[in-house]
């Protein structure tokens, strides 16, 4: 006559668990465009800090100089940066990958390169 258990009390997720169970699910929905967009907004953030003068640098300049510093392969970081075929899902992993590994090394350069 009534549950055979008392119910458990209402647990809350720790933001980490949030964030991870929400980008799992995008994941899994092929909703990939937003993990793109982060990693390129964060490489983009380490290069102003970085990189004197990269505000005023685009697309490809910008490539160029980030590749330099961070040691990252010019023509991969360009193709992830630019070519719309490298944010499908089946490469979207290693696009991400080489975006983030070239913001961790941008972050522990030792000093800015160039003159603001």
């Amino acid at each position: 006559f009534g549950p055979l258990a008392p119910p458990l009390a209402p647990a809350r997720r720790s933001l980490a668990e949030q964030i991870l169970g929400t980008g799992q699910f995008a994941w899994r929905r092929g909703e990939t465009s937003s993990f793109f967009g982060a990693s390129v907004r964060a490489l983009d953030e380490a290069a102003r800090k970085r990189i004197a003068g990269y505000s005023r640098l685009t697309g490809h300049d910008r490539a160029d100089a980030i590749a330099r510093v961070s040691q990252t392969p010019v023509d991969a970081l360009d193709r992830a940066l630019h070519e719309p075929a490298q944010r499908e899902p089946e490469r979207l992993r290693s696009t991400i990958a080489l975006i983030e590994a070239a913001r961790r090394r941008l972050l522990i350069s030792r000093t800015s390169h160039g003159t603001n």
